[in-house]
């Protein structure tokens, strides 16, 4: 089965009052999907950010109905 690629994909920064939050997203076909994590410097991931970048993303391909 050939990979589909989103449409889009972005990460932004949103500081709602003194918490920094990262936003994950992408689009494709019309759909969005977007994972919020809070920036939290004492926690640190067992595979490294590397680890969780790749679980947030396989979160956002499944919300957009990629991940087969």
């Amino acid at each position: 089965m050939m990979a589909v690629s989103p449409e889009r994909v972005y990460v932004r920064l949103e500081r709602p009052g003194r918490m920094t939050l990262f936003v994950w997203g992408m689009e494709h076909a019309g759909r969005r999907s977007e994972v919020v994590v809070p920036e939290v410097r004492a926690r640190v991931s067992v595979g490294g950010r590397a680890a969780e970048a790749r679980g947030i993303e396989r979160d956002l391909r499944r919300g957009v109905g990629l991940l087969y």
